[in-house]
């Protein structure tokens, strides 16, 4: 809702302004004068709005900087670091690149479909795989595989890898050139 002001609203705030209250003093004044709450960024909103009021302004200083000492700029203080870079946490190019293999033993894929539990969408938890394990006809329900998920993924350590897939012919040359030059 956007609050509307009367003439006399807007000649009450402008007094405020020119007795120098702040937009918090002003806001308070107008809430018991109108019988409702006006917040401060009300009052800061109409100032900005309105013409007469935004000629008047507010007393304290153009954008809230500081005057006097405060504002005095200070030279920043030298940074060091806490201690040396450690010399170990740099990897060599010449590094040889270890691939890593899933911790998941491997199992033809219709095996380990036919061992999952075969449950319907409706009563997964928030924690079970949801990776669907039939082809269901129209009408059927769909099964999902039910196992454990791994954290952050729908899906168990299993489907998890399947999801990802094995890429095509030349992703898999590119990959295994890529470990022959790091060999």
């Amino acid at each position: 809702m956007i609050p509307s002001y009367s003439p006399d609203e807007i000649e009450f705030i402008a007094r405020k302004l020119r007795d120098k209250l702040s937009a918090s003093q002003i806001a308070n004044a107008l809430s018991r004068e109108r019988g409702s709450e006006v917040t401060r960024n009300m009052i800061i909103g109409i100032v900005h709005r309105d013409r007469t009021l935004r000629e008047i302004g507010f007393w304290a200083n153009p954008g809230g900087r500081p005057t006097g000492e405060a504002a005095q700029i200070k030279p920043a203080k030298k940074l060091k670091p806490a201690s040396s870079p450690r010399k170990s946490a740099v990897i060599p190019l010449s590094a040889k690149v270890k691939r890593m293999e899933p911790a998941v033993p491997a199992i033809r894929s219709a095996d380990y479909d036919a061992a999952s539990r075969h449950v319907p969408l409706a009563d997964l938890s928030r924690f079970e795989c949801r990776w669907a394990v039939n082809d269901a006809a129209k009408g059927e329900d769909h099964l999902f595989c039910g196992h454990p998920s791994v954290l952050d993924s729908p899906y168990c350590a299993h489907h998890a890898l399947r999801s990802v897939g094995r890429g095509t012919e030349g992703e898999r040359r590119a990959d295994d050139l890529l470990r022959k030059v790091a060999a």
